[in-house]
């Protein structure tokens, strides 16, 4: 069922606040380690109940977007994993589905697979709703096709009822290389990677992966 306007919730627009307090990332920035915080320094929660009490920590700014330098493999035939989070594979009839769900404390900015040239970026989807429900991957989502030396592949950057917002970094007919940043989700959803069934999977269901360096299947 589509859930009500994030409007009439008090909660959904403290996320709203703290997604615009987020939402200016400097792609040159690199967090020091000593600015790690301490285990569950930051929780939803807490950030929420400062937002409303009008405070906000900086370091959480900074932690939340920093962007580690990654090791990007570099054999043949490797896919990598789209995004930061815990993986989920489904192998249905005419495809893969690698779906990447991103935490909260999960670095929020997803990467090309594999090689290959854009074919299309598309805004699609209706409503916003939580993870896991049945009409999930009916919202509102950005689809970023690439042709590539195994056919078309694609990323969905899927958002969720309190993370509607989505940025896409590349255009069609630009060729992408591996590992290349791809777009960004504020707050943490779902990236989901769509293969041929010609690849042979590598990483398990609830494998912690990262995004443009895990590898997660391979090709020949």
């Amino acid at each position: 069922m589509l859930k009500s306007s994030p409007k009439a919730c008090p909660v959904c627009r403290l996320f709203s606040r703290l997604g615009g307090a987020l939402a200016c990332v400097d792609p040159t920035y690199t967090l020091d380690p000593s600015e790690l915080p301490a285990k569950n320094a930051w929780c939803p929660t807490c950030l929420l109940r400062d937002m409303e009490n009008g405070h906000f920590d900086p370091a959480f700014r900074r932690f939340f977007n920093r962007l580690p330098e990654r090791n990007i493999p570099t054999g043949a035939g490797l896919i990598v994993s789209p995004a930061d989070g815990i993986l989920e594979v489904q192998e249905h009839y005419d495809v893969w589905k690698m779906i990447v769900h991103i935490r909260f404390s999960d670095v929020h900015i997803q990467s090309v697979p594999l090689d290959g040239v854009v074919i299309s970026v598309e805004r699609l989807g209706r409503g916003f709703f939580v993870p896991g429900e049945a009409r999930y991957e009916e919202g509102v989502q950005a689809v970023t096709a690439i042709d590539t030396e195994i056919g078309p592949c694609a990323v969905k950057q899927m958002t969720s009822y309190l993370t509607p917002r989505i940025r896409t970094y590349l255009k069609p007919g630009e060729k992408v290389l591996r590992g290349q940043r791809l777009g960004r989700i504020l707050l943490g959803s779902t990236a989901l990677l769509l293969l041929p069934k010609r690849i042979t999977p590598l990483a398990a269901d609830g494998a912690r992966v990262l995004a443009g360096e895990s590898i997660i299947a391979r090709y020949q």
